[in-house]
């Protein structure tokens, strides 16, 4: 029999995954409603003092209604008060199972104490900043990039300026926040931070706590497409980083990014503009040569030149090649600080690579994990099968679930990553769910193996079971992770 406990503490997970919203919580549920809880999630239920709240208002609501049920029994019916109790513990027991509806309603009850201490927050970090006039302020987003450049800049800087940045992936106005209460202090000169959006306003909103001096635009791809409605959405969304800029700021945008290009002139309006590129776009102010990729995992080295100036030769631990242009962005913007060629090249070798986001992790047997797990929009994928077709001498798997939020998109962007896949990998793990059959469709219709791919039901049996399938030499890439809120 399932474990009423277990699946209680699964919809609280799920919950948690969709950031407390009851709308996307309930298109889970329509999609498939889960009886009992699985032995293993993707992720860990943390007891946020939030999480913690709407559990104990839901077992409150139970228990009422539970009481309710017994009380208005007894006194309606000609039956004796031990019955009428009875069928409140049955009640009780029976709700475990439409717990969801005890979750929205907590979080109905929670709303306005919610709401109220979020804004409380906010106003006290939009007050502690006007304290800080001089302090320089760099926003970034962005579908993709968006914590490489925070954490290139951030690290680049810091050989000349003492810095702060958003931690991990904090990325919305209450992380935000919360950082300035926390960490914000007199001796820190900037201040880089990563900005996240699901819909029109998002960014608007994270500006009006922090205004960039310096406004980031990494690119705009299909990435959370599902929230946004549409391409023309998540444009108008992403560019509100660049419409929020101080009038007399300076707008960094990478200008391989066709859509980024189509729109930026009904933006930037005043400001400077700068451009950057790893593929030596005509406008961009960055010039990259001699790219040099080595197979050991290593990573990759090239020449840059920002301007007029060469950095000369530079290697970086990273393996794809989108890191050529990041690292000429913050050159460009550190050379606009104020740096010189030696704190900006000391700042280069500082870089380190960014966990999940095609990390090199050496194994026994010369064995090359790629994780890029927490790399899941089109552009990220293109850049990582661009990255394993470099692996010439060397068999290749490329494991993945697919990727989430691509709305109407979701086949397209499937079936071209299967085209890709078919020349870049060996061996291609695939693990069931919506989207995964038209990667292995495509994979068929471009001559590959049906018996090179192989299916799993799902992540943790993946993880499982790679190792039986991996030989000595072997580079595998894991792309993407997909909780248990997406099918």
């Amino acid at each position: 029999m399932p474990n009423p406990l277990k699946l209680i503490a699964y919809h609280l997970y799920l919950f948690q995954l969709e950031n407390y919203r009851i709308r996307r919580y309930f298109a889970i549920l329509q999609k498939q409603y889960p009886w009992k809880a699985p032995a293993e999630t993707r992720k860990k239920l943390v007891w946020t003092l939030k999480a913690s709240y709407l559990f104990l208002l839901a077992l409150i609501l139970q228990i009422l209604l539970a009481l309710a049920v017994s009380k208005i029994t007894y006194a309606l019916l000609p039956i004796p008060r031990g019955i009428a109790n009875t069928a409140g513990l049955i009640t009780f027991a029976g709700l475990f199972w439409l717990f969801p509806f005890l979750l929205a309603g907590a979080m109905f009850l929670y709303y306005p104490t919610d709401r109220s201490f979020k804004k409380s927050i906010i106003r006290r970090a939009q007050k502690k900043m006007r304290e800080f006039p001089n302090l320089i302020i760099i926003g970034i987003t962005g579908s993709y990039g968006k914590t490489t450049m925070k954490e290139t800049i951030a690290t680049m800087l810091s050989q000349k300026f003492h810095v702060l940045k958003t931690p991990e992936n904090i990325n919305t106005p209450l992380g935000i926040s919360r950082l300035i209460l926390e960490k914000l202090n007199p001796g820190i000169q900037i201040l880089v931070a990563e900005m996240g959006a699901y819909e029109r306003s998002d960014i608007r909103a994270l500006c009006d706590i922090i205004q960039p001096q310096i406004a980031v635009l990494t690119g705009i791809n299909e990435a959370h497409l599902e929230r946004f409605g549409s391409l023309e959405e998540t444009t108008a969304a992403k560019f509100e980083i660049v419409d929020s800029a101080k009038p007399d700021g300076i707008v960094l945008l990478n200008a391989d990014d066709t859509r980024v290009m189509k729109e930026y002139r009904t933006h930037t309006d005043k400001r400077k503009t700068y451009f950057y590129s790893g593929e030596n776009h005509p406008m961009a102010q960055t010039r990259i040569s001699e790219i040099r990729f080595f197979e050991d995992g290593s990573g990759i080295g090239f020449e840059l030149a920002t301007g007029s100036d060469s950095l000369g030769y530079i290697k970086v631990p990273f393996l794809g090649e989108y890191i050529t242009g990041i690292v000429g962005g913050a050159a460009l913007i550190a050379k606009e600080l104020g740096m010189t060629k030696d704190e900006i090249r000391r700042g280069i070798a500082g870089i380190m690579p960014i966990p999940h986001r095609l990390q090199a992790i050496k194994k026994e047997g010369g064995v090359l994990i790629i994780d890029d797990s927490y790399n899941g929009n089109p552009d990220g994928v293109k850049e990582a099968l661009k990255t394993l077709a470099r692996f010439k001498g060397r068999r290749t798997i490329y494991v993945t679930p697919g990727l989430v939020e691509t709305g109407v998109s979701a086949e397209a962007v499937h079936r071209e990553i299967g085209k890709e896949l078919a020349k870049s990998a060996d061996r291609v793990v695939l693990i069931r769910n919506s989207v995964t059959p038209f990667i292995a469709e495509e994979l068929l219709k471009n001559g590959f193996p049906q018996e090179h791919i192989i299916w799993f039901d799902t992540a943790p049996e993946t993880y499982k079971k790679i190792p039986e399938i991996m030989k000595s030499g072997d580079v595998v890439l894991f792309q993407n992770d997909w909780p248990e809120n997406y099918f």
